[in-house]
C-alpha cells in the first residue's frame, strides 16, 4: 500500500476542562485519561469562562459530570470558603459557552453535565427520565448495552453494541419534528436484552433513548455524551467516545463521516 503524504495532518486540538471549586471527581479522572493518553488540556475556571472570547483559546470544551446545574452556574456560597472559591460560572458564563459554540467551538457534556445544555440552550432535547420517581426508574449504577451508529466519526472504532455504564444518567428524548440538526450517536435497544449486569427498575423507560446526542449549534457543535463513557478510568470500551469527540470538535468535520 502507498501513504498520502499529501494529506493535511490532524490539528491538535485546543481542549479546555472545566474546573469547579465544587469538587467533582469525575474532573479528576477525565483529567487523568486525558493524561494517560497523551491530550493536552487547559483546566478551565469561573473566571475564564465568565470572562469570554473563548473560541479564541479552545476548539473544544469538556464538562465534566457530577455538578449540578446549580453548582455549575452558581458554585460555593459566599461565607463558606475564601473569596477567591466562590461563585460559579455565571448568567454571564452560560452567555459564554453559548457563543463559543455558535463561534465554531465544540462543547461536551458528560453525563448529568448536559442538563446546562437542555435548561440553557433551547435545543429539541429533553430528558426523558427526569422527574420519574424511583418506583417508575431507578439505576443507580449498572452496565446496560448500547447501540452505537459507527458511520458516524464519534462511534469510529467501537463496535456496534458496546457495555455502558449507567449511574442515574439521563436518557434524551429528541424532538422528531426539531431534529434536523441534532443527530443521535447512540440509544438504548428498543427490545431485546438491555441490563447486563447490575439494578434497573422500569427499564421500558430507558429504551430507545438516545445516548449520546449531538446539536449543531451555530457554527459549531455539542456532543453530549449522556452516561459514564470514562467512569473511574475502567470504560475502557466506551473512551472512544470521548476521544472521538474531541478530534471531530478540532478538525471542523461536526462529527459527520
Amino acid at each position: 500500500f502507498s501513504v498520502d503524504d499529501s494529506a493535511a495532518p490532524l490539528t491538535a486540538p485546543r481542549v479546555g476542562l472545566y474546573r469547579s471549586w465544587v469538587p467533582s471527581i469525575d474532573e479528576g479522572w477525565t483529567r487523568w485519561i486525558l493524561e494517560e493518553f497523551d491530550f493536552t488540556y487547559v483546566r478551565l475556571e469561573n473566571d475564564a469562562v465568565r470572562g469570554g472570547n473563548l473560541r479564541d483559546e479552545y476548539d473544544v470544551i469538556i464538562l465534566p459530570a457530577q455538578l449540578t446545574l446549580d453548582q455549575l452556574v452558581e458554585g460555593r456560597a459566599p461565607g463558606e470558603i475564601p473569596e477567591a472559591y466562590v461563585g460559579g460560572i455565571g448568567d454571564e458564563g452560560v452567555d459564554n459557552l453559548r457563543q463559543f459554540v455558535r463561534d465554531g467551538g465544540t462543547l461536551i457534556t458528560l453525563d448529568s453535565a448536559g442538563e446546562v445544555v437542555l435548561e440553557h440552550f433551547d435545543v429539541p432535547v429533553t430528558d426523558a427520565l427526569d422527574g420519574l420517581s424511583t418506583d417508575q426508574f431507578y439505576c443507580p449504577g449498572c452496565i446496560v448495552r448500547l447501540s452505537v451508529d459507527t458511520d458516524n466519526s464519534i462511534g469510529f472504532g467501537l463496535d456496534d453494541e458496546v457495555a455502558a455504564k449507567f449511574s442515574n444518567s439521563p436518557g434524551y428524548l429528541v424532538d422528531a419534528e426539531s431534529s434536523s440538526d441534532v443527530r443521535i450517536l447512540a440509544r438504548y435497544p428498543s427490545e431485546g436484552p438491555l441490563l447486563m449486569s447490575g439494578l434497573i427498575i422500569g427499564e421500558e423507560a430507558l429504551r430507545d433513548k438516545a445516548a449520546v446526542v449531538q446539536i449543531g449549534y451555530g457554527n459549531g457543535s455539542i456532543i453530549m455524551l449522556g452516561f459514564r463513557v470514562q467512569h473511574r478510568g475502567q470504560t475502557h470500551g466506551t473512551y472512544k467516545l470521548l476521544f472521538n469527540s474531541i478530534y471531530s470538535g478540532a478538525s471542523g468535520n461536526n462529527g459527520q463521516a
